[in-house]
């Protein structure tokens, strides 16, 4: 068969991401689709527009398209049922199997994610062929955003991640000390309080989620943003809890630019000055319920305090 001839594509789902991003879905062999890989899609009378495969399945692709010009604009017409002209795929697209076993980073920005998006899928469906997996995604608006449906999927594992963690906080943090994560000499587990590891998840894990709570749940109140992120922060930085000051203070800032950010203040000077005084303040309260209410538990302050002192007790206190 001529491979410079069209092939009948009839699409048979459509899913509008915004005014200009679509995603058509058409039925189509994909023995030799690839992420990466591109058609060539057919407006008799406008021409021809190289468009790349943004996912793939059994007997069909996604073509995730921008209205930008002519071809795209009379693509823009149709709707489920009806057929479009493609031919290919062409190009090398990406070989997956070159890359298991090994840290795969993948950034891209707005309707570049397209042609990437089937990295992103291949990996979350095979989670054990790789060390590592990083995305860094960046679109001008949360409006912007595209495939929603997948960062709806995100935004819940999020939430479930900030709510362990906090629940584990309560609790003892019992589950920290038997993981992987762990790192004491002796019994492969901290003893005391959140590690920097935990604490990076901490900040990410509920701003990622609440941006997507607030983005598909328009009558979610802004105020439960505050009272959510200062329950995060508490089981952080209480010394009978997460312990970790350090991680308090990174915290206090990125909440706070957060919530100045949904509520729309501009951020200037002057709301500099106020973030860094919060964050003065938050590290005075904790170190406060340390030192004078939680004797049991005054190993960070005690620390602290004996690195002006004597230090004639310090491995003695380190249980």
């Amino acid at each position: 068969m001529n491979a410079y001839i069209p092939k009948v594509a009839k699409i048979i789902d459509l899913i509008k991401h915004t005014e200009k991003e679509w995603t058509f879905r058409v039925e189509c062999d994909t023995k030799d689709v690839l992420p990466g890989k591109f058609f060539e899609i057919s407006m008799p009378k406008y021409g021809e527009s190289p468009i790349s495969v943004s996912g793939y399945g059994e007997n069909y692709v996604d073509f995730t398209i921008r209205n930008v010009g002519k071809v795209t604009r009379e693509i823009f017409k149709y709707e489920v049922g009806d057929s479009l002209l493609i031919r290919g795929p062409y190009g090398n697209g990406f070989d997956l199997e070159n890359y298991i076993g090994r840290e795969l980073t993948v950034v891209a920005g707005g309707s570049a994610l397209a042609p990437v998006r089937g990295i992103v899928e291949y990996v979350y469906q095979n989670p054990n062929k790789f060390n590592n997996f990083n995305l860094v995604v960046g679109f001008r608006t949360i409006n912007d955003a595209l495939f929603k449906d997948d960062l709806k999927q995100m935004g819940f594992f999020a939430l479930i991640t900030i709510l362990v963690i906090v629940i584990d906080c309560i609790f003892g943090t019992y589950l920290m000390k038997n993981n992987i994560m762990s790192y004491d000499a002796i019994i492969g587990a901290r003893y005391y309080g959140v590690g920097n590891e935990y604490e990076g998840v901490s900040i990410a894990s509920p701003i990622f989620a609440f941006a997507i709570l607030l983005n598909y749940n328009k009558k979610l109140p802004k105020w439960s943003i505050i009272i959510a992120s200062i329950v995060i922060l508490i089981t952080s930085a209480y010394p009978t809890m997460g312990a970790n000051v350090g991680g308090a203070i990174s915290q206090t800032a990125a909440y706070l630019l957060f919530i100045m950010l949904i509520f729309d203040v501009k951020l200037d000077l002057k709301k500099v000055i106020l973030i860094g005084i919060s964050v003065v303040a938050v590290v005075g309260a904790f170190a406060f319920f340390d030192i004078v209410v939680y004797d049991k538990y005054r190993f960070k302050s005690e620390l602290f305090l004996s690195i002006f002192g004597q230090n004639k007790w310090l491995l003695y206190n380190v249980e």
